[in-house]
Parts: structure tokens; sequence; C-alpha cells
């Protein structure tokens, strides 16, 4: 599942996720935390989108 919420929404989200998803499922979410979460893994890498922003992608694992 791929997520790009503001870390609130994601933390409104976050007991359907735990209720819904099955064991084992991955969850990306783009620049956002999800609170109350253990992140498995965190990239931050610059992507040349004319901007040349940072952008973080984390990594979970239900």
């Amino acid at each position: 599942m791929t997520l790009y919420l503001l870390p609130e929404s994601n933390g409104i989200l976050r007991p359907k996720l735990e209720k819904e998803l099955r064991p084992g499922t991955l969850v990306v979410s783009h620049n956002y935390t999800i609170p109350g979460w253990e992140t498995k893994e965190i990239r931050s890498e610059r992507i040349r989108d004319g901007l040349d922003k940072e952008h973080s992608i984390y990594l979970y694992k239900k």
C-alpha cells in the first residue's frame, strides 16, 4: 500500500490500516511518517524534479 498523506491524516487512517491490512503487508509512505508505527527503513534522495527537492520514503511492515 502506498500513502502520500500528512502525518495527521496517516494517524487518523492508522487504526483502519491496523484492522484491515493482512500481516506482512508493506506500507510505503512518501515524505510523511505514520505516527506510532516503527519505521523499517527510511530512504532520502534528492530528485531532479525541476526544484531539486529531497524526498523521503518510509517503509513499514504490518
